[in-house]
Formats: structure tokens, C-alpha cells, sequence
């Protein structure tokens, strides 16, 4: 998979100004600006909190409802994949239990590692948008995108925006979804592991084109 998207990025430089696209489900329209509230604050620290609490063993199996699609709608997985937990220096990541290859979403995820990792320990401090490398980058856990992790009880969800600079504005070409488990009252376990991830990216498609990938754990 890192292949592939290695391939692809080099191919990111061929596509055009991102369209305007209507619906959470879409992407390519203007970054939308909006500052972190105090509620964001209170949830993004629940999850990163959750994420740093999690008992983590290796090997351990773990079974996702698997999506993935192509830049042109194809659908290469569309079913059940098993992971195992393996560690990889200080982290801990998801690899392929058949093949031993990377899953499409390698971070189990940290305080440090991952999604959220750049802005876990400096939750105090950060405001949106925050600028990572050439792209602006926003967080939110309110509002229309959530909708589209289905929400749980139990569960907090965050959705990550990327936007890179066309013509003197940023366009967002990429939208990360992810929902985490930050209590366990009801004790049905998985305290600080993802339950849904979803990235739809334009990043290494062309105009109209992208890519999506999403699991949901079982």
C-alpha cells in the first residue's frame, strides 16, 4: 500500500484545481474556517486521553468491515479483512493477517502517532487552521461532517480537513474521519481504539476522481 501511494503522490502534480463538490461525502471545495470551541477542545482532549489509555497487546486480531475504492469508483476490497496488532518501534501498527502487509489504515493510533498526532500534546495551544507542511489543516468534532461517522454511544468522533493552495485559495483535498471509544461503562471493551475510520482524498486522483477507504470495526 505505501507503494502505491508513493506511486500516486508522484502523480499529484498532474491534477488540476480541485471542483467544488457539494455534500460531507465529496470533496474539493473551499476550506472553511471555523474556530475550535470550547466543546472541540473538551472532546478532542476525551480522545487523545482514550488513545493514551489503551491497553494495547500485540498480536492481538482485530476484524474490520473494509471499504476500499480507486480514484475512478472501482472497488478493490469490499468485505471483512483481519489485522493483528504488531509493534514497530515506540508504535503500535495494523498489518494484513494473511498477508502481512500493511492495512489501508497502518496507525492504530496515538497521542502521538497518526490522525491525531500532531496536535494531541499541544491540544492548549492549537487553533484552526493549522498549517502543516504547504496544506492547512482543520479539526472538528461538531456539525454535518460528523454525521457521517455514525455516532455511538460511548464514542467521540473527529473529522480532519486537508487543504492545499489553488490559485490563492486552499481547497480541501482530503477528509479524515475517525470515531474512538473514550469510556467503557457499558464494559463492552475496546477502550481507545479507533471503531471507524474513512479518508476520501483527491490528493493522488485527478479532477473528479478520488480515492475512499473506510473500516469499521467488528
Amino acid at each position: 500500500m505505501k507503494v502505491l501511494l508513493l506511486s500516486l503522490i508522484i502523480l499529484t502534480a498532474a491534477c488540476g484545481k480541485y471542483e467544488v463538490a457539494p455534500g460531507s461525502s465529496k470533496i474539493g471545495e473551499k476550506l472553511s474556517v471555523s474556530s475550535l470551541t470550547s466543546l472541540d477542545r473538551s472532546n478532542l482532549q476525551s480522545i487523545c486521553s482514550a488513545l493514551g489509555s489503551r491497553n494495547t497487546v500485540v498480536n492481538t486480531t482485530l476484524s474490520f468491515d473494509t471499504f476500499e475504492g480507486d480514484c475512478v469508483g472501482n472497488t478493490i476490497t469490499n468485505g471483512v479483512v483481519q489485522t493483528t496488532i504488531q509493534q514497530s518501534g515506540s508504535n503500535y501498527v495494523l498489518k494484513r493477517k494473511v498477508t502481512g502487509q500493511d492495512y489501508i489504515f497502518p496507525d492504530l493510533e496515538s497521542p502521538t502517532q497518526g490522525l491525531l498526532g500532531d496536535i494531541c500534546t499541544n491540544l492548549a495551544n492549537i487553533e484552526n487552521p493549522v498549517q502543516s507542511g504547504a496544506d492547512q489543516v482543520t479539526y472538528t468534532t461538531t456539525g454535518p461532517d460528523i454525521a457521517e461517522c455514525g455516532v455511538q454511544n460511548e464514542q467521540l468522533c473527529v473529522v480532519v480537513k486537508r487543504a492545499s493552495l489553488q490559485n490563492g485559495e486552499f481547497f480541501v483535498h482530503t477528509k479524515d474521519f475517525m470515531r474512538v471509544k473514550v469510556s467503557d461503562a457499558g464494559r463492552t471493551g475496546k477502550l481507545g481504539y479507533f471503531t471507524f475510520r474513512k479518508k476520501i482524498s483527491r490528493s493522488f486522483c485527478g479532477i473528479n476522481e478520488q480515492l475512499v477507504f473506510s473500516a469499521t470495526l467488528k
